[in-house]
């Protein structure tokens, strides 16, 4: 079963390898490792890979997941479809609230994007297969 085209290639269901019990087809963000490369695919592309609430949190799974993992030497972000991303996908994120706690939820929400990129203790690429916007 071809679950999307990548990056000039096209991937199938059973060439994916999975961290976690977690993954099933409608999974946001699918981890592949192969020869010590994990590749970590945002996977919402009818949505522009418009990232959420759940796909951050379940970045941020992964990433602690191959942080510890010593068959990741190295970690690559891409998107499938045709839009690496569109930005924050707001329908899916924000909910109405006080100004405040949007603001407050907002810088939280970043604080917690940096610590995880920036405390990650391997090299991460970003393979950007179309449009970064946001």
């Amino acid at each position: 079963q071809v679950l999307f085209q990548s990056v000039g290639r096209i991937v199938m269901k059973s060439d994916l390898h999975t961290s976690t019990s977690l993954y099933n087809s409608s999974s946001l963000v699918l981890s592949e490792t192969k020869n010590q490369v994990t590749t970590l695919t945002m996977n919402n592309p009818t949505k522009l890979n418009g990232i959420t609430g759940p796909m951050f949190e379940r970045i941020f799974e992964l990433f602690d997941e191959h942080a510890k993992d010593d068959n990741t030497k190295v970690l690559v972000l891409t998107g499938s479809g045709q839009y690496y991303s569109a930005g924050a996908n707001l329908s899916g994120s924000v909910k109405p609230m006080h100004p405040r706690k949007l603001h407050a939820n907002i810088a939280d929400g970043y604080k917690k994007v940096f610590t995880h990129f920036l405390d990650f203790p391997k090299p991460i690429l970003v393979a950007t297969n179309g449009p970064a916007i946001g």
